[in-house]
């Protein structure tokens, strides 16, 4: 089961020489989803199989990753002789994972607090690509806790081109995970590279204290606030939802 929307599947397919099922959304594959519509934290899609269409799928999730995961379980499940009808049936009842784009809290003047455990580049863009394709026109603040000294050091650059799609970064220092630190490497290092490309608002606050004082001051009616990373960030965000709630009544 090989997703062609991939650069470097592509080119794996082709040494490949076995039998295979491919699917994706933006190249021709078996297994397609075409007509999508992103609906917040929804999705409907057409489902082709071999250029013809097999029937509808809606999803209780966001984003195009997400339809392409979802594409690749179908590729099984057709794969096992299940049909579609009751494939499409099961997705109608998903609804989603702890810790993927999970609602914290949704406040009565449009506020969204989301988590997810996002903590390399490629994860990040596709979680913020996904809110962004979904909520154009709202403030979306992300707010990230690096995972790991060593990761932080090899990735320093990706991380830093990865957050395109929020308005407003805040980076935590890393998340150990049991790791010893690296000279010179932290949550600073990532903030570094964000402020190479330039990005329009971006803050370094390596302590959770101080990150929770600052989304409280700067938030808004209709902002969405992501929390991001493996580690215990998610903290932040349950926190906020309580502060809200108590001191503003929300």
């Amino acid at each position: 089961i090989l997703c062609k929307d991939c650069d470097n599947v592509k080119r794996l397919i082709k040494e490949y020489g076995k039998s295979h099922v491919s699917y994706g959304i933006f190249t021709e594959a078996d297994l397609v989803a075409k007509d999508i519509e992103l609906d917040k934290l929804n999705s409907k899609s057409k489902i082709y199989w071999q250029g013809e269409k097999i029937g509808d799928l809606c999803l209780k999730v966001a984003g195009y990753h997400n339809i392409l995961n979802a594409l690749a379980a179908i590729a099984v499940a057709l794969e096992l002789g299940i049909s579609f009808t009751e494939i499409a049936k099961i997705f109608e009842t998903f609804q989603g994972v702890h810790r993927r784009m999970e609602v914290v809290a949704s406040t009565d003047n449009n506020i969204l607090i989301i988590d997810d455990y996002a903590h390399h580049p490629t994860e990040i863009k596709a979680t913020l690509s996904a809110l962004r394709s979904s909520w154009q026109n709202r403030r979306i603040i992300a707010v990230f806790q690096p995972h790991r000294y060593s990761r932080t050091k090899l990735l320093a650059e990706k991380f830093g081109k990865a957050f395109f799609d929020a308005d407003c970064v805040i980076i935590n220092d890393i998340y150990s995970a049991n790791e010893s630190p690296i000279f010179g490497i932290s949550g600073g290092t990532i903030f570094k590279e964000i402020k190479k490309t330039n990005h329009r608002q971006i803050k370094y606050l390596p302590s959770k204290d101080n990150i929770l004082s600052y989304l409280y001051e700067i938030v808004q009616p209709g902002d969405i606030i992501i929390t991001i990373g493996a580690g215990d960030i998610w903290t932040v965000g349950q926190e906020l939802a309580k502060q809200l709630k108590k001191t503003k009544g929300l």
